[in-house]
Parts: structure tokens; sequence; C-alpha cells
């Protein structure tokens, strides 16, 4: 007679998993994320998610769920974006730590190239975004491609665009380099469900599309490339028609300007306690003016800046992931943003930083 399995061992894959895959954080979800990281902060965890945390060079004491989203996660995803998926489940299945860091390392190679790859292709969309920006008002609609785009990051890419358009967007890749076909990537916007804009394209067009999949925020699709043109013009005029009339007018939920006095690394401490934070149950994102007083670019394409409160009695770190110093106003000149308050933690040094989401103006 086989044992009753302890099913809470497995709390460290479940709030991997629950993260990664972006599931709606309900009350049971955020219970079993929760007590998922209590787990990995002490590493009664699977070896090969300890291995992940030391390659990426992340405290794993002080692990949330940001941790697994924008660190954790990325390397596993990378192994089947670029190559072979089978790394990231032969690393969670392992119980050899030798085994572990081998394939994390091999892992975090990978995403590396995957990062490279990925910077390589947002300076192309950028570009065109720009272009677009030129004209007096953005189309309805955006759909990319270039010959040496890679398959496996077009939606991340797609999703990147989005974030800065508020628009749909499709980017596409060649299949591979001697095929006729070409496979998209598409994300949208709140009140545009991309399948039903794919289902109306379909009917109208029976042979225009090969095939294609998705749900209201995300979709998959692949089709000739010699009908990319023909494809362009359906994709847009079927946005049109399917958005409502506000449809492009992007909201932004906040929970308003915070004191100075709270503007302080014990409330972000105090929201970082408050999680687990993710879908449907979003950290509290603030607005303010503030005072640019520096500005610097960081890696490829980030941006510290450190800004000072209108009443000059603070002044403040902050980062802008994604951003390039130019999105912003001159240094001394004043700044509306969006922003989360986080916890940084530098040379065992813990301090407040402003995560920017967005510019207002």
């Amino acid at each position: 007679q086989l044992a009753t399995p302890n099913l809470a061992q497995l709390l460290d894959l479940v709030a991997l998993g629950t993260v990664a895959d972006l599931v709606p954080l309900d009350g049971n979800n955020r219970i079993m994320i929760d007590s998922g990281l209590q787990r990995i902060k002490s590493k009664r965890c699977a070896v090969g998610i300890n291995a992940l945390f030391e390659v990426a060079g992340v405290d794993q004491h002080s692990a949330d769920a940001n941790s697994l989203a924008f660190y954790i996660a990325p390397r596993l995803n990378a192994a089947g974006r670029l190559e072979d998926m089978s790394i990231g489940i032969n690393l969670l299945l392992t119980d050899d730590h030798s085994e572990a860091k081998q394939l994390a390392a091999q892992l975090h190679e990978i995403n590396q190239q995957r990062k490279k790859i990925q910077a390589d292709m947002q300076l192309f969309a950028d570009s065109v975004v720009d272009e677009l920006k030129q004209q007096p008002q953005l189309p309805d609609a955006i759909c990319l491609f270039h010959k040496n785009w890679h398959q496996g990051v077009v939606g991340l890419l797609a999703s990147k665009v989005k974030e800065f358009t508020h628009r749909p967007v499709i980017a596409f890749a060649q299949e591979n380099a001697e095929s006729e076909w070409l496979k998209g990537s598409a994300r949208s916007i709140p009140g545009l469900h991309i399948r039903d804009v794919l289902v109306a394209i379909d009917a109208s067009h029976p042979e225009l599309i090969k095939k294609f999949g998705g749900h209201a925020m995300a979709a998959g699709l692949t089709l000739k490339a010699e009908n990319l043109n023909l494809f362009k013009q359906q994709f847009s005029a079927h946005v049109t028609q399917h958005l409502a009339s506000d449809g492009l007018e992007q909201v932004l939920l906040s929970d308003g300007a915070v004191d100075v006095e709270d503007l302080s690394l014990h409330t972000a401490e105090m929201i970082q306690q408050a999680g687990p934070w993710g879908q449907h149950f979003d950290q509290p994102m603030f607005d303010d003016w503030f005072i640019v007083k520096q500005k610097q670019l960081i890696g490829d394409n980030h941006t510290k800046l450190t800004l000072q409160t209108p009443d000059f009695q603070k002044q403040i770190a902050a980062i802008a992931f994604n951003r390039h110093p130019n999105d912003f106003t001159a240094e001394g000149n004043s700044i509306h943003i969006c922003f989360q308050m986080m916890v940084n933690e530098f040379r065992n040094r813990r301090s407040l930083q402003l995560k920017i989401e967005h510019i207002l103006k």
C-alpha cells in the first residue's frame, strides 16, 4: 500500500508555476504561493530552484513573487524559446546538486542569449514605433516583421511594443531561414478580444491564416510570407471594427499620491510583507510629481534616476526598466509618474527605490 504523499513538499513548484504562468491570485492561490515562498526562502525546495537563485545572483532568503517572475521564470522559459524546454524540466526534477548547478548555468547562458536577441529585435521595433509616433496619430493596430527575428522571442517583443503604444500588436518571424511560413505572436489591450479578431479575419478570408489559437489578450498564428501585406490590412480593419469608441484610451489605476513622510523604506517593507502580489492582485500603484535631479543609463536600456520631492525634503532613488534616459525630461525639470514602492537590497543594505511604471507628463 502506497503512503499518502505529502503534497506540501511540492508547494515550491506550485508557487513558481502559478507566478510564471500569470495565474490570477485568488485567495487560495495567494495562500499556496506564500507557503511555497516560505519553502523557497528556507531552501526546503527543489535543488534546481536553489541553483537558479544562485546563478541569478538573487538573495533567496528574501525571495518574493517578483523574484520568481523577473529572475527565475525567465531563465526557465528561455530554454523553450531558443532551444529545448526539457532542460528546465530536468532541472526541476533532479535531486543531484551537481547536475542542478550545471543545468542552471546552461539556462542562465541561454537566457543571456535571449536577452541579446530581444535587445537587437527591440532596436528595430523601436525605430518603427518612433516613425509611427511622428504621424498625427498612431494606427489602431501594429503589425511588425523582420526576416532576422527569432520566433521564440516575438511574443516578448509584441508585449513590449504594446506597453509603449497601448495598441494591439502582432510580431512575426520566419519559421526558419528557408521557410515560406511566418509565425506570429499577438498581444492585445483591454476591451479587444484578439482571438475574436483572428476568427473574423479567418471567416472573411479563409485561406489567409493557416492556423491560429489563443484567448482575449494573447494569440499565436501562422501564415504565408506572401500573405503578410494582405493580413496587415485585414488586421487593421478588423481591429478598428471590434474596438469600442474609447477603446484606445489607456486607463491607469492609481492609489494616488503618497505623503512625503510615507515615502520611506518602512512603507515599502510593509507593502512587500502584504504580498504576494500578482495577476488580479496588483501591488499598490501611486502617482505624483517629482523633480529629476539625475538620470543615467544602466545596462542596455534601463534608466536609474534620482528624484526630488517638490518640497525639496527628500531625494529618492528610482529605476525605470526598458526606458532610455531620453524618455525622461531634462534634469532639473518636473515629471509626473506612476510608480511602485520597492525594497532595494544591495550589499546587505536595504533602501527605498521607486519602480517607474508609466511616465504621465
